[in-house]
């Protein structure tokens, strides 16, 4: 089984619905083929990323959520 270091920008794209990469991220993350690793700077810019600016991709709170998720 490959193992994958996960970029910020997958899981960015995996949650942005208004993403074009969106379905090829989710494909990426659900797939039983890698082995997925993340790191807690990754974790970090995805927060950041997510709920940064006028109109975020997510709220602070579905934030924490989807970081939730990478915790397992």
């Amino acid at each position: 089984m490959s193992k994958i270091l996960l970029d910020t920008n997958l899981l960015l794209y995996a949650i942005d619905n208004n993403s074009p990469r969106q379905f090829q991220s989710q494909v990426i993350l659900n797939a039983n083929e890698y082995t997925l690793f993340t790191t807690s700077k990754n974790i970090s810019e995805l927060l950041c990323a997510a709920t940064r600016g006028n109109q975020p991709i997510l709220n602070v709170l579905d934030a924490l959520r989807v970081v939730s998720h990478y915790y397992k």
